[in-house]
């Protein structure tokens, strides 16, 4: 399934009933030409054994990230239910303009595009001014910590990735992404281990 939602301040609040942003999946739009694709708005997908949750815009022939998170969790914590209600807290701290995100297990993830601050429930993880990746590492208990922060400024829309619709082919997609962690000193090393 194909989808993508992005939040605003205004639909953030009245989002908080709504499991549209949530729901795991991986976003696409079409550009307009109708030539090409790329990963917009917000969402998750699966990477290798990794959950990954994304900001992004589609751009002519990639996708710049504004965000992405990349969690590593044992298998029980990832099968537990996603949250059927936002956090408490988000109630009281409101996003400040466009963010997108989705859900892994029973965490809400968010990268809010203004304040290129990562919320994970209602902890907000600000990245550092440079980097757009965060490494989050969860224990058997559901503990969840920041592993480290990195840079992947875009990743490109292999030939053959859109479909007829559109569309991205999920595996196409999640195989451009490892391509690009590969890449990625410090995400090679978290996806190594």
């Amino acid at each position: 399934m194909l989808l993508f939602h992005q939040i605003t301040a205004a639909s953030a609040h009245a989002a908080r009933g709504a499991l549209l942003l949530l729901f795991p999946c991986v976003a696409a739009a079409a550009q307009s030409s109708g030539a090409s694709c790329g990963l917009a708005g917000g969402g998750f997908i699966k990477v290798h054994d990794y959950d990954v949750v994304f900001s992004a815009t589609a751009d002519a022939d990639s996708s710049t990230l504004h965000g992405l998170i990349i969690v590593r969790a044992p298998a029980d914590f990832l099968s537990r239910p996603a949250p059927t209600a936002p956090p408490p807290l988000w109630g009281a701290n409101r996003m400040l303009g466009p963010s997108g995100g989705g859900s892994v297990g029973p965490l809400w993830i968010v990268h809010e595009e203004a304040t290129n601050t990562v919320w994970i429930d209602s902890l907000s993880v600000p990245l550092d001014s440079t980097n757009n990746v965060l490494l989050v590492e969860v224990d058997a208990h559901g503990a969840v910590a920041v592993a480290g922060q990195a840079r992947i400024a875009s990743v490109p829309v292999p030939p053959g990735a859109c479909d007829s619709g559109g569309g991205l082919r999920y595996q196409q997609v999640s195989d451009a992404l490892w391509v690009r962690f590969l890449e990625t000193p410090r995400v090679r090393a978290f996806v190594s281990r």
